[in-house]
């Protein structure tokens, strides 16, 4: 009787680790992959204690920011092209509008001449908009040169680098604004001339 019974405990006690290891096995299979698990995202208010900005990984990879500064000045050269050409544009917009909004103050005030003086008009503003600069941050040399002369090489090329940057996406957007303005002040200029014009033919 005895042996029986030390038998069934046995058998319990079996059974007991293999439930056990059947649990153990099935969490670990659902347990999720490597692969599928999310990558650490580093904040930007992380970037001072970050490890990919330690000073001997910046050492490590001089040559990865000599690329990224040698694109990031091929990008204000561009800005620089697109800015010169801007105000091209806002020049000749200006003088077109002031010419036609010239020849309608000197013809009879009937309705076209007044709509399209004041299509001239917003003209001219608009023109006035695009051709103010960013009021704003600017890259400070002296600062900079100070700043830089502080520090090792790697990091003064990484903040020369994150400092230009700033300044060039800050930059981008008002010329992406002015584009705007620029864009509704010859919308406006046509929309004056294509009034005095059909003025002209109804009247005739």
């Amino acid at each position: 009787m005895a042996i029986t019974t030390t038998g069934r405990s046995r058998s319990r006690k079996r059974g007991h680790e293999t439930g056990a290891l059947a649990r153990a096995a099935a969490t670990y299979l659902d347990r999720p992959l490597p692969s599928r698990q999310c990558p650490r995202v580093i904040k930007e208010s992380d970037l001072d204690v970050s490890e990919e900005l330690s000073e001997k990984n910046l050492r490590r990879k001089a040559a990865h920011l000599e690329v990224v500064s040698a694109e990031l000045d091929l990008e204000v050269t561009s800005f620089v092209a697109r800015d010169a050409s801007m105000q091209q544009r806002a020049t000749v917009l200006i003088g077109a509008a002031s010419i036609t909004g010239a020849l309608q103050v000197s013809s009879t005030a009937d309705w076209a001449s007044i709509a399209s003086l004041l299509f001239s008009l917003v003209a001219a503003l608009m023109g006035v908009v695009v051709i103010f600069p960013r009021t704003g941050d600017a890259l400070d040399v002296r600062a900079v040169r100070d700043g830089i002369l502080g520090m090792s090489i790697a990091k003064g090329t990484y903040k020369a680098i994150e400092t230009k940057l700033e300044i060039l996406e800050a930059d981008e957007v008002w010329l992406g604004t002015r584009g705007i303005f620029a864009r509704i002040g010859f919308i406006s200029l046509t929309a004056g001339v294509a009034v005095g014009v059909l003025a002209k033919l109804l009247g005739a």
